[in-house]
């Protein structure tokens, strides 16, 4: 009410905009400004829709560094011109960094210059005195970024594990073999980055320069639901079936639970609570169908993290621990899944406080 109550007395929201870009961002009426046109924002009165359809790039280049200030960054316990730093890094606006230059952080803007594939924002944040190459190196191999890469072990990155499994990650085969010649070695953990990521031909060079830990590569494909991958493992000897089932669940790939089920996994009650977890109701109505009955553990993960439908199946299924539920569902703020146990507990005080 408050806010809306400001929209009334202020100008209208496209005059206030106007008078942020005026403002320097070191200006403390700056702050006040931006603080009034939040609040309209959040009340719908300041749709700037021309902005929103805008990329954050094409923002800062038209010159409305203070709408991406607000609207663009996660940050916001920073100041607005540091943010616009940071921004312009990311998104490759020299012009705009040079204008807010952050001089207490150019080892950030490093990292998200490197990210972002910018190699001659990378270079001036060096100048600026930016020394972590080494994290600037893995960002870059994670995004395919080879001139960068190559860049930061110039200037004496050495951890190419890190940028190795980072490559892997991202899918850069070239990058991986690249770090292997510079000397990388940790094989298994690479391996298992790229089966999450789903990067079959990382996996398989993995395995050819000497990486075993198939059982560790198969939770994490199943974790990220690439079944040619599981399948893979499993003819190179991994055997985690049940982990791999558990895993699959709670992410919510049905035809790698069914595919470990084939191979021998029992864990049906587990499988049922990560997957009640996870919010996939397909799966919590087949670890029942293959003999799970764990309702009650079910309908309390099911509580927590505000799955009420699965929730009403564990109740007709016989769960009838309504406290634990009710308990899971305060602690975490769901204040409607709080209502529906305290009527099927058919008592008028709840006796829980929302934490």
């Amino acid at each position: 009410m408050a806010d809306a109550a400001l929209a009334i007395a202020l100008p209208p929201p496209d005059v206030l905009w106007l008078v942020l870009e005026w403002l320097d961002p070191r200006d403390g009426w700056r702050e006040l400004v931006m603080t009034l046109a939040m609040a309209l924002h959040r009340n719908g009165l300041a749709l700037p829709k021309p902005l929103l359809a805008m990329t954050t790039r094409e923002l800062l280049e038209a010159g409305h560094h203070s709408y991406a200030a607000c609207w663009r960054t996660r940050d916001r316990s920073v100041e607005p011109r540091t943010r616009l730093a940071y921004l312009a890094a990311e998104h490759g606006c020299l012009p705009v960094l040079r204008k807010y230059y952050a001089s207490e952080a150019p080892n950030k803007m490093m990292v998200l210059a490197a990210r972002g594939g910018h190699e001659d924002i990378v270079r001036l944040c060096k100048e600026w005195g930016a020394t972590n190459y080494g994290e600037s190196m893995s960002l870059a191999a994670r995004g395919g970024h080879e001139g960068i890469v190559r860049l930061c072990k110039e200037w004496g990155a050495t951890n190419y594990d890190r940028a190795m499994k980072a490559a892997a990650e991202g899918g850069h085969e070239n990058f991986v073999r690249l770090c292997k010649e510079w000397g990388a070695t940790d094989y298994d953990e690479t391996m298992s980055l790229a089966a999450w990521a789903g990067h079959e031909g990382i996996v398989r060079l993995c395995k050819e320069w000497g990486a075993t830990e198939y059982d560790e590569a198969m939770r994490h494909a199943a974790d990220g639901g690439h079944e040619g991958i599981v399948r893979l493992c499993k003819e190179w000897g991994a055997t985690i079936y049940g982990e791999a089932m558990r895993h699959a669940a709670r992410e919510g790939h049905e035809e790698i639970v069914r595919l470990c089920k084939e191979w021998g996994a029992t864990n049906y009650n587990k499988t049922m609570s990560l997957a009640a977890w996870g919010g996939h109701e397909g799966i919590v109505r087949l670890c029942k169908e293959w003999g799970a009955t764990n309702y009650g553990e079910t309908m309390s993960l099911a509580a927590c993290v505000g799955h009420e439908g699965i929730m009403r199946l564990c109740k007709e299924w016989g769960a009838r621990d309504y406290d634990d539920a009710m308990r899971h569902a305060a602690m975490r703020g769901h204040a409607g899944i709080v209502r529906l146990c305290k009527e099927w507990r058919g008592d008028e005080t709840c006796g829980l406080e929302m934490s």
